[in-house]
């Protein structure tokens, strides 16, 4: 079998039943492929629907007790999988007919391709402008034959070698939040050589239902725990991230406080439908994800262990010692060099006996 489709879903039967009716027109015949449906612990009917749903191409059904997470869902579909080539889908989207071909023929390209494939909005989606920007962002910013960094690796649309998956170890399940378990193993396909490649061929539908509001909630969950955990894990790699060198930037730190932030987030959630610039945009989204990152490192100063906050007080009751020591000292000193003044020497003595 040449291609495994794992696709995870979770509370989201009606858009479950779209996404598997998209692969009955397949331009590649049925018998290649493969899709395994990964029930993470949903509670409002998609056990009954795949239990009923006969379709005509290979189906298989993993069931999860409990909601695990996108990264674990993910990782049980894989561990399934008889496919030569991983193709991982998000549930709440709907392919194109030349979908699974497409990535079919980019994992050819050889054992270290990473295939990213395209993010469209369908066409019977309400077309709201902060939607449009976040179909233009990552790999579809590129020019065609740009390198594509690894930080564009985003698992709602991506390919790659099942042995290449399983040798830099798949997804950590420790993303049991949204968001970062795509960036993590982006950063370790990178680290062991892989060769992102974006396949504009192979287009996906997202039938996105999030508001702005939900939408800028999920950046600020992002920064606040997946971010923080992608940092943890990769410090070094990170530092190519744009959004963490804005972190680190005390004026976009200033930028994004309450005084600025919250005014402009508030008109742009009032005039959803009015179009505004990029820029406006990539602030707001940006920041979500700073101030969730910022808000995290803030929790984690005021939680520090009653040993180290005596440490530090130690270290700081040593250090401003040592530099009264040194101004006694040269004071000292200066009284001894310029006897001449006489009623300075005399306050400044009266100081320090």
């Amino acid at each position: 079998m040449k291609a495994s489709i794992v696709v995870p879903t979770y509370n989201q039967v009606n858009l479950l039943k779209g996404c598997l009716k998209s692969f009955e027109n397949q331009s590649v015949d049925r018998g290649d492929f493969e899709v395994i449906v990964v029930n993470d612990g949903s509670e409002d009917g998609t056990a009954v629907f795949l239990e009923s749903y006969r379709p005509q191409f290979n189906l298989r059904v993993i069931d999860h007790p409990r909601n695990l997470g996108r990264a674990q869902a993910r990782n049980s579909g894989a561990e399934q999988a008889e496919g030569e080539v991983l193709i991982f889908l998000d549930g709440d989207s709907t392919v194109d007919s030349n979908f699974v071909c497409e990535h079919v023929k980019g994992c050819e390209g050889g054992k270290d391709s990473v295939c990213i494939g395209s993010v469209k909005l369908p066409a019977e989606c309400e077309v709201l402008p902060f939607k449009s920007y976040l179909t233009t962002r990552g790999v579809q910013k590129l020019k065609s034959g740009e390198d594509v960094p690894f930080r564009y690796f985003v698992s709602g649309n991506i390919s790659l070698p099942r042995e290449l998956f399983e040798a830099v170890g798949g997804f950590d399940p420790g993303f049991s939040f949204y968001g970062g378990e795509d960036l993590d193993l982006g950063v370790r396909l990178h680290e062991a050589g892989a060769n992102f490649v974006f396949l504009p061929g192979a287009i996906s539908y997202h039938h996105l239902e999030d508001d702005f509001r939900g939408a800028i909630d999920k950046k600020y969950v992002f920064g606040n725990r997946a971010l923080a955990l992608v940092i943890e894990k990769h410090p070094e790699m990170v530092r190519q991230l744009p959004v963490v060198r804005l972190s680190r930037s005390p004026i976009f730190r200033l930028l994004i406080s309450d005084i600025f932030y919250r005014p402009l987030l508030g008109v742009v959630t009032a005039l959803k439908r009015k179009r505004f610039p990029s820029f406006l945009f990539d602030y707001l989204f940006h920041g979500a994800t700073v101030r969730g990152l910022r808000d995290y490192e803030e929790v984690q100063r005021e939680t520090v262990s009653p040993e180290v906050r005596s440490s530090k007080v130690l270290l700081w009751f040593f250090i401003l010692w040592v530099l009264f020591v040194n101004i006694y000292y040269y004071i000292n000193f200066a009284l001894t060099r310029f006897e001449r003044l006489e009623l300075l020497p005399r306050l400044l003595l009266s100081i320090f006996k």
